[in-house]
């Protein structure tokens, strides 16, 4: 039996995305794991219509800045939900594209284990907004357990 010792869960940290969480529980519990959550803040693009781009720059950075503090300070009430204090957690949030950034986390910090929810898009919702989890699962050499949330066509 394969042991992990390090568990990526990325999430956008929605309520949906939490039915991940009893698996990475179970398995952090069963191994001795430890568990690491995961937030990536997508970089809000400035488009050139925008009359005066420095004014928008500054509320885009204020707005990520936001985000990065509001995930920060949901992570820790989202864990507690389903992780007991005996499991070691760390909260990491970062700037960057989801995907990428779930792959270079699991890579660079040697993760065992990635367990993340999928939105279960399909059709054209799913060829407008790609899937995260199908990205990662062609460009990580980390094993990947996916759960599926309630199907959203």
């Amino acid at each position: 039996m394969t042991a992990y010792a390090k568990i990526l869960y990325p999430t956008d940290l929605s309520p949906e995305a939490e039915v991940a969480l009893p698996h990475v529980a179970e398995l952090a519990t069963r191994h001795g794991a430890a568990i690491t959550l995961l937030h990536i803040v997508e970089p809000i693009m400035a488009t050139p219509m925008l009359n005066d781009y420095s004014m928008h720059v500054d509320l885009f950075d204020r707005a990520i800045t936001d985000a990065i503090a509001a995930a920060k300070e949901l992570g820790p009430k989202v864990l507690s939900k389903h992780i007991g204090p005996d499991v070691p957690t760390e909260i990491r949030v970062v700037q960057g594209y989801a995907a990428q950034e779930i792959v270079d986390v699991a890579h660079d910090d040697g993760f065992d284990l990635i367990v993340m929810a999928t939105h279960g898009r399909s059709g054209f919702k799913r060829f407008l907004l790609g899937s995260v989890a199908e990205k990662v699962l062609r460009q990580t050499s980390c094993p990947v357990l996916l759960v599926p949330m309630a199907k959203q066509d």
